[in-house]
């Protein structure tokens, strides 16, 4: 899901913006000191915290203003592949969040660089199923996940299928090592939203996937998220 760190409002046009990606394994101690005030923006979090959630994925894309090179964007991702129960093959894509500056909004960027992704895969791999693994840390981040994809898990109505389960367990396990518990329950991720995220008022307790939500995920606010699978 996307999120916004503080900053200006004034739009950025698209043609001034560069989007630069690099394999995770390459980034320095400058590239490290240039991300933690950016997440920080967004998220509570310390350098061993952001380390632990870009590294676990093989590349970065960061985007940047032209001219002055400023930071404005950025989300890591993978692409694993997986061996279903039945034989079949799957790949699955688990990124971290999109953080963009507020001025961004509406800019296309989000969909850019997942159709940037997403399409070099699906051309290498026209004939696989594909799914998306992330984790909601906040009910925002889920509500987002259930009400744009028709088939997204878990959800407040149905079960999840087994082979849904058995990819979670298998790309979790992969993204979250030792963190990982299991596909029904929320993983520490090193990271919390900030407390306007992470205020629920009565009101929107009243929506079923708000509920489902914090009855999953009861500890959100201390820095847990809930694992959830797409398929595209």
């Amino acid at each position: 899901m996307s999120r916004e760190p503080q900053g200006e409002t004034r739009p950025i046009p698209r043609w001034k913006l560069a989007i630069q990606q690099t394999p995770t394994h390459e980034l320095g101690e400058r590239d490290w000191e240039e991300l933690l005030p950016f997440f920080r923006a967004t998220y509570e979090i310390d350098m061993e915290g952001l380390k632990a959630s870009v590294l676990n994925r093989t590349h970065i894309l960061r985007v940047r203003e032209r001219g002055s090179g400023r930071l404005v964007g950025t989300t890591a991702f993978g692409v694993a592949p997986v061996t279903l129960p039945t034989g079949a093959s799957a790949r699955v894509f688990y990124a971290g969040d999109v953080l963009l500056l507020p001025n961004l909004r509406g800019s296309g960027l989000v969909q850019e660089m997942a159709a940037r992704v997403v399409l070099a895969e699906l051309l290498r791999h026209p004939f696989t199923t594909h799914y998306g693994f992330g984790v909601a840390l906040t009910h925002y981040m889920y509500l987002g996940v259930v009400r744009s994809f028709a088939d997204a898990w878990p959800r407040s109505d149905r079960e999840t299928p087994p082979e849904i389960r058995f990819v979670m367990e298998t790309v979790g396990r992969m993204a979250y090592a030792e963190t990982w518990r299991s596909a029904d329950e929320p993983v520490a991720v090193g990271r919390r939203g900030r407390g306007r995220d992470l205020v629920i008022s009565e009101t929107m307790m009243q929506a079923p996937d708000v509920r489902f939500f914090v009855e999953k995920n009861p500890d959100y606010s201390r820095g847990t998220a809930l694992p959830f699978l797409v398929k595209i």
